[in-house]
Parts: C-alpha cells; sequence; structure tokens
C-alpha cells in the first residue's frame, strides 16, 4: 500500500517528503506553516507562488495518506530509492 502510494507520486513530491524530514524535523505542520508564511509575504514572484502552491498541495495529499494510515512514508520512500539505485548499478554492470 506505501510502495504504491510511493511509486505514483511524482518526483518532486518525493523531494517534498525528504526535505520534510531532512529540514523539518519531520513536521509537515512546520513545513506548511513555513510554505503559507511565504506565500503570504509580497511582493512575489508568480512562478514562485505556483510552485508553493503546487507544493503546498502534495504535501497536504502525502501528509493525508500517512495520517490516515499511521505510516511515515520517508523509510519506504528510502527503501526503495536503495532498490532503485542497487538495480541501476547491477545493469550497468552487464
Amino acid at each position: 500500500m506505501c510502495r504504491n502510494f510511493l511509486r505514483d507520486l511524482e518526483k518532486n513530491d518525493r523531494l517534498l517528503l525528504s526535505l520534510r524530514d531532512e529540514l523539518y524535523d519531520g513536521s509537515f505542520d512546520d513545513m506548511k506553516k513555513d510554505l503559507e508564511e511565504r506565500l503570504d509575504g509580497k511582493p512575489y514572484i508568480i512562478k514562485l507562488v505556483k510552485r508553493l502552491e503546487e507544493d503546498l498541495e502534495s504535501i497536504r495529499k502525502i501528509d493525508a495518506f500517512e495520517k490516515k494510515h499511521n505510516v511515515n512514508l520517508a523509510g519506504y520512500l528510502m527503501e526503495m530509492e536503495k532498490k532503485h539505485e542497487k538495480h541501476s548499478r547491477s545493469d550497468s554492470v552487464r
């Protein structure tokens, strides 16, 4: 279930998951608050606002999944990335 959810996430969404753990001590609440405060600041660049809004939407989706299933997807993400890296290395050796 968790692996399927992660596989369906965009690359940027998986990055947000990693950043949450690295920069916000695993707290989506702190991450959302930071991004929302940035959105409230003026002046702003339209492209940046669009990106922040997309990131907040992704964070809400991932956060809801984690809360519903009582999981931390970061561990699953690292496991998937290690398997992918191992698979990529074995392909290049052949």
